[in-house]
């Protein structure tokens, strides 16, 4: 449950922020400038079988402190990716392992107004362990497996709901790629799982659609 924080500008070690609300791994995380939500997870294997939370829960990031209640998911399910602006967070795809279920849904919350995540639209398809980045305007996906790993990007408008729209392809098929390494221009996606390990980075242009390229290599 424990949440920690680090002061950007300054680096340094991690210092204790407080507790989320639910004990759980696999959770999908966003913010804007003032708050982060965190949803979903993965709670237990074994008491009960295959427990996932639907809880999303809110920490002011300003304010050190346990995180309250925001709502509750609409498809209850871990692995996501995730996206937002200053108002709407997006939580896309995910699995449920209860009946081994892989998601295509996408839901979003308003950030700033406590309350449950509604129904957005659909990724391409299914997929899970997949990773999400944004400008202003756009969420972008890209990468994750169902049934094999991917190199599919995809993209949606945060302002619009709707389906998503294919946006080009990741320089290699993989899933679990580090995601929401994001400027106002660019998305990067580093490392992941092809099934073996890659240090990949990968970019892309998030105002404009098309394939991602090579940025570089993480260290390991």
């Amino acid at each position: 449950t424990q949440i920690k924080y680090f002061d950007i500008a300054a680096g340094g070690i991690t210092e204790d922020f407080g507790q989320t609300t639910v004990s759980r791994r696999a959770t999908g995380s966003f913010s804007s400038s003032t708050r982060a939500l965190m949803g979903g997870g993965f709670v237990s294997p074994t008491s009960p079988a295959h427990t996932v939370s639907n809880v999303i829960d809110l920490v002011t990031i300003a304010s050190t402190g346990n995180a309250a209640d925001f709502g509750d998911m609409q498809d209850t399910a871990y692995a996501y990716a995730t996206a937002s602006n200053q108002t709407r967070g997006l939580f896309a795809g995910g699995y449920r392992p209860n009946n081994s279920a892989v998601v295509d849904s996408i839901d979003y919350v308003t950030i700033a107004t406590a309350g449950n995540a509604a129904d957005f639209g659909d990724l391409l398809s299914a997929k899970r362990a997949n990773a999400g980045g944004s400008n202003t305007t756009r969420a972008v996906f890209a990468g994750g497996t169902y049934p094999a790993v991917t190199d599919v990007i995809q993209y949606v408008t945060i302002a619009t709901t709707g389906n998503a729209t294919d946006f080009g392809d990741l320089t290699v098929a993989r899933d679990y790629p580090a995601g929401g390494g994001s400027s106002p221009t660019r998305t990067c996606f580093a490392g992941g799982r092809t099934p073996s390990d890659t240090n990949i980075i990968d970019f892309i242009t998030t105002a404009t659609t098309g394939n991602a390229t090579d940025f570089g290599d993480s260290q390991s």
